[in-house]
């Protein structure tokens, strides 16, 4: 099948390659190229908290997770991991949206008050 992917950055481009792995015949198409992509110089942040949790999408999660993980721990493809923080006001709704996913994550931990960076 002829793919066309829009954008050459992370997304993109994994997606080209994961297409490409498949046997497809892609073509990718971008305003810019690395350097000058967002990607090149912006994060991409993995978590899948605008869905609810359910077996599916657990499974397409932590797929997916394993997908960018390899890609960071393999050849040089400039990715690296990073850790991340999510912050809340009301944690209530962090809880909702946040803790259905944490075994996802392997370093996944809640920081006490004094834990947290930037004095938030």
């Amino acid at each position: 099948m002829d793919i066309g992917v829009v954008g050459a950055g992370i997304v993109g481009l994994s997606t080209a390659v994961n297409l490409v792995e498949q046997r497809h015949k892609v073509t990718v198409y971008a305003e810019k190229l690395s350097p000058e992509t967002t990607s090149n110089v912006a994060p991409a942040v993995f978590f899948p908290h605008a869905t609810e949790a359910n077996e599916l999408v657990m499974e397409s999660a932590r797929r997916t997770f394993e997908f960018y993980a390899g890609l960071a721990n393999g050849a040089s493809v400039g990715l690296r991991k990073q850790t991340h923080y999510e912050l809340d006001n009301d944690r209530a709704a962090g809880e909702a949206s946040i803790l259905p996913y944490a075994s996802l994550f392997p370093n996944f931990a809640e920081l006490k008050r004094g834990e947290i960076p930037g004095g938030y």
